[in-house]
């Protein structure tokens, strides 16, 4: 399956930012551009239509995230299915990030 990306502004200084499809290594890609097209303080990411990711997709994410706070901005994740949810656990994403939060 492919990736398709939809971008909004929700309102001052946030973006909505929507993927639907696989997140991998050969889509990673598109949702780079779209994240790093955005120069909104607050940057949503909903993956309420993500049906797979993988290390890339994870990696892609959490560097992301990373990034976004090194220049004064954030990410979030949104609406995450319950196999992505899954996944994101199962490699302790959200142990990471509720470490770096605590920082």
């Amino acid at each position: 399956m492919e990736l398709s990306i939809e971008s909004f502004e929700i309102s001052v200084g946030k973006a909505l930012i929507k993927a639907n499809g696989d997140i991998d290594i050969a889509t990673v890609e598109l949702l780079i551009n779209a994240i790093d097209k955005q120069e909104k303080k607050l940057i949503v990411l909903d993956l309420s239509g993500v049906t797979f990711i993988d290390s890339t997709g994870v990696g892609l994410i959490v560097h992301k995230i990373l990034e976004s706070r090194e220049r004064g901005m954030e990410v979030k994740l949104e609406s995450i299915p319950e196999p992505i949810h899954n996944v994101l656990e199962e490699m302790g994403i959200y142990e990471i990030l509720n470490e770096l939060e605590g920082r």
